[in-house]
């Protein structure tokens, strides 16, 4: 029976020695685990500390077991600061300013001191030798022991409680992986409270630890069982459960390891339950998907819904462990609405270019018909009404190349070259009757736009100025002081502050013979560009237009 006893007592310490050993190599080399090396100072600890009490029940020398009693309890008063460390750098909580682990370091010294010198005072324990039925110290408690059982217990606790704050938003893996991690701590504790309570096989003995077998399975059973050294608990709240994307998690067979809330209105019945389950058995739509699809690239997914088809757009993206992978994140992003908008969009466009059509044929032909009808009237006859119906009717024809310009080219440009700002402007220029208007570059520039669509906003911009400042108008065009705009000035009457704004609307005009879709069509050109354009303040009066946002320009 003693011989037996000696035997698993010295079995259990050595499997803490290696296990511990084991994953605190594991941990610190092999792992991406946050707080790798606090964990790994901890799994030293607990090594160190089984292989004293393996030492312990080795040695028959009365003063060589104290000296070995008196070490161990130096690492086991060491143990609940590596805890609080690991628990509180592993959840993202402040390690070297934390003031109550600063606080126990202080109580960690003190005891310290008072072990270590306790053979001379007792104040911390006293020992007393047995032979039977293993040789082994009776420990007998002093007061200082018991303000260390008390700070072991706070200590313990603590941390348990840094790992408790996970379960409050944590699920799956990480709420198992820590509940476990976390109950292994504790109930660690029960063959400490069953040696002062002088329980066990051996009343006499100190099992404390036997504790550590017990928290080193624990943790051995969730780094093999849930991955826990390559997990980071408080990315996984931020990245899985506070975005509004449905996300699912898988390892490496495409098995079901976590997912969050928006993943529910996607996969039927998704619960906790289900984790583990393929992916091909969870939505076989979306493994067939994914299977098509390479790391990063997106691709959609059709998801019938009581109200009507849902539209994803699905991205996958490997879990790598250092070179290896381990896992997939899928992301399925709900692009329901974009694309009830484009469908929208493409019944206005439609609809645009049927009213295109009507502008184009059903007005113009009848409107060509009157000019022509109006020419000949005028060499017929002379009347001082054909005049004014001439500029109605070229009014009109104006009005309809405009109407025509917005509804079919709308924001769009085609391909962008490299252009040369004063050979567009004179090219612009020429396309306006200008009368005895002038026109000045003041800096040679090149940049980067759709050549007709640019001279269209230029031609607009000078008929502008022609048509408020007069045919002897004198128009600049140059770049802004920080070379990210051109700017299109005149010396006309300027535009008052309160209509700045309003400049831009269609239809807006306040020129009997305008059409007020000149400087509309201006900033849709800018718009499709992607630049600005505003009516700038000028000192010396007249008008400023600045098109800024160009970010290609080159002196």
């Amino acid at each position: 029976m003693e011989h037996s006893l000696f035997i698993a007592y010295v079995a259990v310490h050595l499997l803490s020695v290696l296990f511990a050993g084991t994953f605190g190599y594991w941990a610190i080399a092999r792992s991406e685990m946050r707080s790798r090396r606090w964990f790994g100072l901890l799994m030293a600890g607990v090594a160190v500390w089984a292989l004293l009490a393996t030492a312990g029940l080795l040695i028959v020398d009365y003063s060589t077991l104290v000296i070995l009693q008196i070490a161990s309890f130096g690492i086991g008063l060491m143990m609940p600061i590596l805890w609080l460390l690991f628990t509180a750098d592993y959840t993202h909580r402040p390690t070297r300013s934390n003031t109550v682990i600063r606080g126990f370091v202080v109580v960690y010294l003190l005891l310290l001191i008072t072990a270590l010198t306790t053979p001379f005072h007792g104040y911390y324990a006293s020992f007393t030798l047995h032979r039977e039925p293993l040789v082994h110290l009776e420990i007998i408690s002093g007061p200082v022991r018991f303000v260390a059982i008390a700070y072991i217990f706070a200590g313990m606790v603590l941390g348990t409680y840094y790992l408790a704050g996970l379960l409050e938003r944590g699920r799956s893996q990480i709420t198992t992986s820590t509940l476990i991690l976390a109950g292994s701590v504790l109930l660690g504790i029960v063959p400490f409270i069953a040696s002062i309570l002088g329980i066990g096989p051996v009343p006499t003995y100190d099992h404390t630890p036997f504790g550590i077998s017990v928290f080193v399975l624990g943790v051995g059973y969730v780094a093999f069982r849930y991955d826990f050294y390559a997990l980071d608990p408080i990315a996984r709240d931020i990245v899985i459960n506070d975005i509004a994307d449905a996300i699912l998690v898988f390892d490496d067979r495409l098995r079901l390891l976590d997912y969050n809330t928006a993943a529910r209105s996607i996969v039927s019945d998704l619960d906790d339950g289900r984790l583990g389950t393929p992916l091909s058995q969870l939505h076989p739509d979306l493994a067939a998907l994914i299977g098509e699809t390479s790391d990063g690239q997106e691709m959609e997914l059709t998801v019938p819904d009581v109200d009507g088809d849902r539209y994803y757009l699905v991205k996958t993206s490997e879990i790598m462990l250092r070179v290896e992978p381990i896992g997939t994140v899928v992301v399925l992003r709900d692009v329901t609405e974009l694309r009830e908008r484009e469908r929208q969009l493409a019944r206005q466009n439609e609809r645009l270019n049927q009213f295109a059509s009507v502008v184009s044929h059903d007005l113009r032909n009848p409107l060509n018909v009157a000019m022509g009808r109006t020419a000949l009237a005028a060499e017929e006859c002379d009347s001082e009404h054909l005049p004014d119906v001439s500029r109605a009717l070229s009014r009109m024809e104006t009005m309809i190349e405009d109407l025509l310009i917005l509804a079919r080219e709308g924001k769009s440009v085609g391909e962008r070259e490299r252009l040369d700002l004063e050979e567009v402007a004179i090219a612009s220029w020429q396309h306006v009757e200008t009368s005895e208007a002038t026109i000045t570059i003041a800096d040679p520039a090149t940049f980067l736009g759709d050549r007709s669509r640019v001279i269209q906003a230029f031609e607009n911009l000078f008929r502008n100025a022609i048509e408020h400042g007069g045919d002897s108008v004198a128009v600049v065009v140059g770049i802004t002081d920080d070379d990210r705009g051109v700017f299109v000035a005149d010396t006309g009457p300027g535009i008052p502050e309160e209509r700045r704004e309003e400049v831009f609307e269609s239809g807006f005009t306040t020129n009997r013979e305008g059409t007020g879709f000149g400087l509309a069509i201006v900033k849709q050109i800018c718009d499709a560009h992607g630049w600005d354009i505003s009516v700038a303040e000028v000192d010396a009066g007249g008008t400023r237009f600045e098109i800024t946002g160009i970010d290609s320009i080159e002196r």
